[in-house]
């Protein structure tokens, strides 16, 4: 990345007073003592929108879903997968932390089913970060995380928690206590990758871990990112 060059800076007049040694040190303690204050208020001002009272958020792993549109067809073992092609119904629901998100039409989109009960999500959750922070992920591309499948509202380790401490990078929509989201989606089972097109139409569809060069292929040969 280039870095901008920075202006050449004005001397200063050799006859200008300028503090000695120790007062000079003084003076940058001061400074920077007003500098971090006044970065405290702003930080505690967005944090508490002005108020004395600092917002307290509560992190909910399961959220209601309404579900807008036909739902894909369930793929069956052993027989070729006819989900992709058909529209995919348009998805509203929640964060853990209870902002509004959603699956709809109008951007390329990448949705990953996870529940952190399979092994297989731990390792497919690790891929995609070190893709992200590899700066590989395209940026015309919408990823959506689908958190469902059972166990998560009593788990001891929240699934909220989990994807912190991965470092996990994308929005996250928290499918309700039936699965009704994944079920829309055809997702029976977790991990799960669903590539859908800018009209909607989903144009790939995959149950279980998928080699991360093989995600990266299918979303340049049916998304063209």
């Amino acid at each position: 990345m280039t870095t901008p060059s920075s202006p050449k800076q004005q001397q200063r007049p050799l006859d200008a007073e300028q503090p000695a040694g120790p007062q000079r040190r003084v003076l940058w303690v001061a400074v920077g003592v007003v500098v971090a204050a006044v970065i405290a208020v702003v930080v505690i001002l967005a944090a508490t929108g002005g108020s004395d009272t600092p917002k307290k958020i509560t992190l909910l792993q399961v959220q209601p879903v309404t579900i807008s549109g036909d739902p894909l067809p369930t793929p069956e073992a052993g027989a070729p997968d006819n989900g992709p092609g058909k529209s995919v119904p348009r998805i509203d629901g929640r964060t853990f932390g209870s902002r509004r998100i959603s699956i709809k039409p109008g951007k390329p989109t990448l949705v990953v089913a996870i529940n952190r009960a399979d092994p297989e999500v731990e390792g497919e959750v690790k891929a995609i970060v070190q893709w992200h922070h590899a700066e590989l992920t395209p940026e015309a591309l919408n990823v959506v995380t689908l958190v469902t499948g059972p166990g998560r509202a009593g788990a001891a380790d929240p699934v909220s928690s989990w994807l912190v401490r991965e470092e996990w990078p994308f929005p996250v929509l928290v499918d309700d206590e039936n699965s009704s989201a994944a079920a829309a989606l055809g997702f029976v089972a977790t991990p799960g990758i669903l590539l859908i097109d800018t009209d909607g139409v989903a144009r790939y569809r995959v149950l279980g871990a998928l080699p991360i060069d093989r995600l990266v292929q299918e979303i340049k040969d049916q998304l063209g990112l």
